[in-house]
């Protein structure tokens, strides 16, 4: 194993277990919730509204509950330790996805120049690849799928297409991984569909190859309708409802819709942008350069498609980040002077937003980086303390968004004007979360919480000795915290934090 394959996996591994925060709010309603409702853990009324509405695959969520069985077997109880396997176990499938069809792109390339020595080196080890992979969503297996599809598709590489595999047993395995693609993420379809044309239009493959692929696809489609009965409790075709719901219905252009060119900026929104934006030009001058390359049709047509529909987020496209493997290689291959040039300028770009990368992503790992309360969650299970309550107190007509996979106390949701009945602090103390100050007069009733608050966890970026606090409404400097904590809370309304309030 190459020393920039072990830092891919080193790396992913890094992202497994530490970078525990969603990226995007699916990631953890609309997959590991449903994990949590057949382990017993989460009611069917807090699940998210696409439950009811029998919109999403269960292929995934099976395939993670089986993995928290297994875990259970063991004795792993965390829950946390749970959804940290089910990323360890998305991340392996991926890199050993990408490492496939990068060896299949590169093979023969390296020695064509020095444009390759300045832009593919490095290119294994793309700096936001292992956050992406490690995260528990659709959109991280259907890419490693559809790499593994690509890889049996063209085995010998997409230029080779004289000596490509056409046997009924390709055709089966093709057709199996991009039907468990779909069965998935049913945008796929979108990719196979394309690279489907671009066969008819510039290949010929036999009537068995096609009746093979059939027969796969047909095979990934029952494992799909077997998993959604399972977790639906009745026959459904999810793909078929979630785009009557979501394009006929409007219910994805009711969330926001963008112009067509959102996509640019969207993809800049994170921490790599400076290895994105490189990525972004490579594919770009590999499109430019192979027009009728199929890479260039799925990928493209993938990308229009999108670029077409009203709704946009950039998790969207990420299926197609293992075609990175394909598009880098493909960029300089049997170029020009002109571009051999070109292509040394953009290396030296890609080393230093490389750089840039690997900084952005050690960063999101130690951090760790992600969306949402699920660190407030943790602070409360490092505890130890599953027989104290968790009492949720919602300021200013928010609420704070529940994950109750990882509840392991009894939880109880408060307005800022309500009493806090009795009974909810029997064990003597209790664990107070809010997205707000609860010093401040109006965060949490005043009248019921006479006593300390220690502050046990916190995402709000404030300074000084706050730990230990009266809840007294004369306290010294109490004007400030709370104009300080009213600016932030209205800046990022997903913000919580966890005090451990005992009466006196």
């Amino acid at each position: 194993m190459s020393r920039r394959l072990l830092t891919l996996v080193a790396l992913t591994i890094g992202c497994a277990f530490r970078a525990y925060l969603f990226y995007q709010t699916d990631e953890h309603t609309s997959i590991v919730e449903f994990v949590s409702l057949k382990l017993g853990f989460t009611p069917t009324e807090l699940l998210t509204w696409e439950y009811p509405k029998a919109i999403r695959p269960w292929v995934l969520p099976f395939a993670y509950y089986v993995i928290a069985r297994l875990a259970q077997l063991f004795s792993i109880d965390s829950r946390f330790m749970h959804v940290a396997l089910f990323r360890l176990a998305t991340g392996a499938l991926c890199v050993f996805a990408y490492a496939r069809l990068w060896r299949l792109s590169t093979a023969g390339v390296r020695s064509q120049g020095s444009v390759f020595a300045a832009n593919l080196p490095s290119a294994l080890v793309i700096p936001f690849l292992p956050y992406l992979f490690t995260r528990t969503t659709a959109e991280a297996v259907s890419g490693a799928l559809l790499a593994l599809a690509w890889v049996s598709y063209f085995p010998d590489g997409a230029s080779n297409a004289a000596r490509t595999s056409s046997t009924a047993r390709s055709g089966l395995v093709v057709g199996l991984l991009f039907g468990l693609a779909f069965a998935v993420r049913p945008q796929t379809a979108i990719f196979a569909v394309a690279l489907f044309l671009w066969t008819l239009v510039f290949e010929r493959r036999g009537r068995t190859w096609w009746l093979a692929l059939t027969s796969g696809g047909a095979i990934g489609l029952a494992i799909l309708l077997v998993c959604d009965r399972w977790g639906y409790g009745r026959w459904v075709l999810t793909p078929v409802r979630y785009f009557v719901e979501n394009l006929v219905d409007g219910r994805a252009a009711a969330f926001s819709t963008a112009p067509f060119y959102a996509y640019a900026p969207l993809l800049l929104e994170n921490p790599c942008a400076p290895v994105v934006l490189y990525c972004v030009v490579v594919v770009a001058i590999a499109m430019v350069r192979n027009p009728r390359h199929p890479a260039t049709w799925a990928v493209g047509v993938f990308i229009l498609v999108h670029c077409l529909l009203g709704h946009k987020e950039d998790r969207f496209l990420f299926p197609m980040a293992p075609m990175l493997a394909v598009f880098v290689p493909l960029a300089f291959k049997d170029a020009s002077p002109r571009v051999v040039r070109w292509g040394a300028r953009l290396g030296a770009f890609g080393r230093v937003t490389y750089a840039l990368g690997f900084v952005a992503i050690g960063w999101m790992i130690i951090s760790p980086y992600g969306n949402c309360n699920t660190g407030l969650s943790r602070a409360i299970e490092s505890t130890g303390r599953r027989d104290v309550p968790v009492i949720m107190v919602a300021t200013h007509g928010r609420s704070i968004a529940r994950q109750p996979f990882y509840e392991r106390q009894p939880w109880y949701a408060v307005s800022e004007d309500q009493p806090i009945p009795a009974p909810m602090l029997a064990a003597g103390f209790a664990y107070i979360v809010t997205d707000d100050l609860p010093l401040a007069e109006g965060a949490c009733p005043t009248a019921n919480l006479h006593g300390t608050c220690r502050r046990v966890w916190s995402e709000f970026p404030f300074d000084g000795p706050e730990h230990e606090r009266e809840l007294t409404r004369a306290e010294a400097g109490e004007e400030w915290l709370r104009a300080h904590f009213a600016a932030t809370s209205q800046a990022h309304p997903t913000w919580a934090a966890v005090y451990e309030y005992r009466p006196r």
